[in-house]
């Protein structure tokens, strides 16, 4: 994550004001049969990796008070809504939500926004990946 927020500051001339955390996964499986491999790998890629990101980002967005520097974190339903068959999906989602709301409280004074988009379900291969059907 260091090197990601490093390449990406270098490329915009030191000058960044907006952080998108849109990658995810999904690794489905229901409570009782999932294993804590797939709890970690929900978590990692969907909690853990967006908070990294976050934290190496923001001295740069400091630095941008009067650009409005922002943070858009991209969740999803399954971290309002529970679901079948996605427990530590779902959970990792909830996370994100929380880490959001939470980092907006603690930057707002430093004039950055952090929200979260939470999309619906959409039949993409994320879905299909993660073994469910197109209905």
């Amino acid at each position: 994550c260091q090197r990601v927020v490093a390449e990406a500051v270098n490329a915009l001339d030191g000058c960044l004001t907006t952080v998108v955390n849109a990658a995810g996964a999904l690794r489905g499986g229901a409570m009782g049969e999932v294993d804590l491999d797939n709890y970690q790998f929900n978590m990692k890629l969907n909690t853990q990796a967006p908070f990294e990101i976050m934290m190496e980002a923001i001295p740069h967005l400091k630095k941008e008070k009067n650009l409005g520097p922002s943070f858009v974190n991209v969740s999803s339903v399954n971290g309002k809504q529970s679901f079948a068959s996605c427990a530590s999906y779902c959970m990792s989602k909830a996370a994100l939500d929380q880490l959001t709301r939470c980092a907006s409280i603690d930057l707002a004074p430093f004039g950055i926004r952090v929200n979260a988009v939470n999309p619906g379900v959409i039949s993409t291969n994320l879905h299909h990946t993660a073994g469910m059907s197109a209905e």
